[in-house]
């Protein structure tokens, strides 16, 4: 595939954990690297560009899939109009399947639901990078695993809520157990369907430098990934800092990495992009660290969209 062939969207999905945001962060750098103008979707950007959330609470179904469907063709509208390569992450499948099965809605009006979805960005000539588990429920606990107890009670409670939950008599650890499971074949079922070019990526493909040779040779990017930024002195950037909210976000070194405490789930490692300037990883947000006129690290820029009931971009000054 030449650069001329790359494609205008790609879509990444796969079950929370499996590592579809840092393939999309990625990606958009990719693309940017070797010649083409990209822009990330992450999931949890608000406002985001296919569907928000509606100015007024919607109840009935209809409503709220013809509001999916208007969103996404308004979207592809705009692919349409830009010159550049669109990852989207979560959107096509995770985002859509969600809003119905919570409702609980059936498999099969799903199916026809997401294939609407798919008939709207077909002309677009969409690559869908799919991150395929065979075990949803091992992965899921992973990922709870991983973001800590606050994020996994918080998923929890918003699952206990939904019409899925009430209607099964579900609730708890084992209901977004069962959910996850059913959740995860009808992903895996409408991925096939799609009649998109589209990537499987499952266990078998090895490593992640190998996903990521696998993942650059279907979209036509050239291999290997680039080269890591190496900053000599990460220790001058650990420490505390505060905004004027008094909001605080605790750096520290771990594993030979840079991560941050304090404002996204448990810890969030940071990928450095120059000598001053990291991204947080899987997550959409730029930090630049400034100097004072000594030398020492003063404050830091955070920069990036609003997430779900929150703003986190702002300045905050390192106390310590």
């Amino acid at each position: 595939m030449s650069a001329a062939a790359w494609p205008a969207l790609v879509l990444v999905e796969g079950m929370p954990g499996s590592g579809k945001s840092t393939t999309a962060q990625w990606l958009a750098g990719e693309f940017e690297r070797q010649g083409r103008v990209a822009r990330w979707v992450h999931e949890g950007e608000v406002p985001h560009p296919v569907v928000d959330p509606p100015p007024v609470h919607l109840r009935d179904w209809k409503e709220i899939l013809g509001r999916h469907l208007t969103g996404w063709s308004r979207f592809a509208a705009s692919v349409r109009a830009e010159e550049t390569v669109v990852v989207v992450e979560s959107a096509f499948l995770q985002r859509s399947v969600a809003a119905m099965l919570r409702r609980n809605l059936d498999g099969e009006s799903i199916r026809t639901f997401v294939a609407r979805i798919a008939d709207i960005i077909r002309p677009l000539d969409p690559a869908l990078v799919y991150f395929r588990t065979p075990d949803p429920v091992t992965a899921f606990r992973t990922i709870c695993d991983e973001r800590g107890m606050a994020w996994t009670l918080q998923h929890i409670g918003a699952f206990d809520g939904s019409a899925w939950a009430r209607m099964r008599g579900e609730s708890g650890m084992d209901g977004v157990l069962a959910y996850w499971r059913e959740h995860a074949a009808l992903c895996d079922a409408v991925a096939a369907s799609a009649g998109f070019r589209t990537l499987v990526v499952g266990p078998e493909v090895g490593d992640w430098p190998s996903r990521r040779r696998h993942i650059a040779a279907f979209l036509g990017l050239t291999a290997p990934a680039s080269p890591a930024v190496v900053v000599p002195d990460l220790a001058r950037f650990v420490g505390t800092y505060r905004d004027a909210r008094g909001r605080q976000a605790c750096l520290s070194i771990h594993d030979s990495a840079l991560s941050v405490e304090g404002l996204f789930w448990h810890r969030t490692p940071l990928v450095p992009r120059a000598p001053s300037i990291f991204e947080t990883e899987s997550l959409p947000f730029r930090l630049t660290f400034e100097d004072d006129p000594s030398g020492g690290v003063a404050r830091l820029r955070l920069e990036g969209p609003g997430l779900p009931h929150t703003r986190l971009a702002g300045v905050y000054e390192k106390l310590d």
